[in-house]
C-alpha cells in the first residue's frame, strides 16, 4: 500500500503531462480523420470538422485531472494552460505531419476533392459562374500540402491554448483541494 501511495504522489511537470496528452491526442485525431475519410465523410467541413474538439477538450480535461492527481490536488492556472499548450504543440506536429504525408503520398487527389466540394457548395448557395471562378482562383493559392499542414499545426496550437485558458478556469476552481 505504501508503494502505491508513493507512486501516485510522484509529481509531474506540465510539459511531461502535455507531451503525453499530445501524443494520445495526435493518435486520436489522426484516427478520427482516417475513419471519416475512409467512410467517405468530408472531415474538412461542418459538424465532422468540429467533432474532433470533443476529443481535444476531453483529453485536455483528463490531462488536467492527471496533473492534479500527481501534484497533490493542486494546479495553478498557468500550469493548466501549459499542459494544454504542450499538448497542442505535440498533437499539432503529429496531425500536421500526417496531413502532409496524406496529401502528398497517400491521396494526392485529396486537395482536388476539397476544391470540388467547395465549388459544389458555392453553386448550391447561388453564386454565379464568374464569382465561383474568381473564388476558386483565390483559394487555389492556398491549396497546397505544405500550407495546409502548417495551418493544421497552427490551429492545433492556438485551439489548445484557448481551450486550456478556458478549461483551466474550470478545473482549477472546481477540483482544487482547499487546505
Amino acid at each position: 500500500m505504501e508503494q502505491r501511495d508513493a507512486a501516485t504522489s510522484k509529481s509531474v511537470t506540465a510539459r511531461s503531462v502535455g507531451f503525453r496528452c499530445g501524443l494520445i491526442l495526435g493518435i486520436v485525431i489522426v484516427a478520427h480523420f482516417l475513419i471519416l475519410t475512409l467512410a467517405g465523410i468530408d472531415a474538412t467541413q461542418g459538424f465532422w470538422l468540429w467533432s474532433k474538439y470533443v476529443f481535444i477538450i476531453g483529453l485536455i480535461y483528463l490531462a488536467h485531472r492527471y496533473f492534479k492527481l500527481r501534484n497533490g490536488g493542486m494546479m495553478e492556472y498557468g500550469q493548466g494552460v501549459a499542459v494544454a499548450s504542450w499538448a497542442g504543440v505535440v498533437f499539432g506536429l503529429i496531425d500536421g505531419g500526417f496531413r502532409y504525408v496524406y496529401m502528398q503520398f497517400i491521396d494526392p487527389g485529396f486537395l482536388q476533392k476539397i476544391n470540388d466540394s467547395q465549388i459544389a457548395e458555392m453553386k448550391r448557395s447561388g453564386m454565379s459562374e464568374a464569382e465561383i471562378k474568381h473564388a476558386a482562383s483565390i483559394t487555389s493559392l492556398f491549396m497546397n500540402a505544405e500550407l495546409i499542414s502548417f495551418i493544421v499545426f497552427l490551429s492545433a496550437v492556438l485551439g489548445a491554448v484557448v481551450i486550456g485558458l478556458l478549461l483551466s478556469i474550470f478545473t482549477r476552481n472546481v477540483f482544487t483541494r482547499k487546505p
